[in-house]
């Protein structure tokens, strides 16, 4: 299953404009990212590849790789991996919010609300 979206988006001070796509998978029970103050749920993971025309740090685009966690009673997900273009990017997310932000190359070719998956979307970490 798939989704995409124009988003605009507000969080902690920031205003990002741009598109996601989601894609959800299924996960075989192995070795998991999770943080060990997390526990790792069943259920499938999420990939989130993003365009962002408008963010304080200037466009950039974003992969990332979401997994269904608990912290404590509360379930809810955690993102695992994820991969940026942008250096100002990843060092906001990282420094503001703790997201295990990776600089790398992401594919030029994402293409999003064009009614079908974005061709050769593809990233290598740095």
């Amino acid at each position: 299953m798939m989704a995409s979206h124009r988003v605009r988006h507000a969080c902690g001070g920031w205003t990002l404009a741009g598109e996601v796509m989601v894609g959800v998978v299924g996960c075989p029970h192995g070795p998991s990212a999770v943080p060990p103050t997390l526990r790792r749920l069943p259920g499938p993971q999420l990939i989130v590849a993003a365009r962002y025309t408008s963010s304080p740090v200037g466009p950039y685009l974003e992969m990332a790789v979401v997994e269904p966690a608990r912290f404590g009673s509360r379930p809810g997900m955690c993102a695992t991996t994820m991969v940026v273009d942008s250096a100002e990017s990843r060092a906001a997310g990282r420094g503001k919010w703790g997201f295990p932000k990776e600089l790398g190359t992401l594919g030029a070719s994402l293409r999003i609300g064009e009614g079908r998956p974005p061709p050769g979307f593809s990233s290598s970490s740095e």
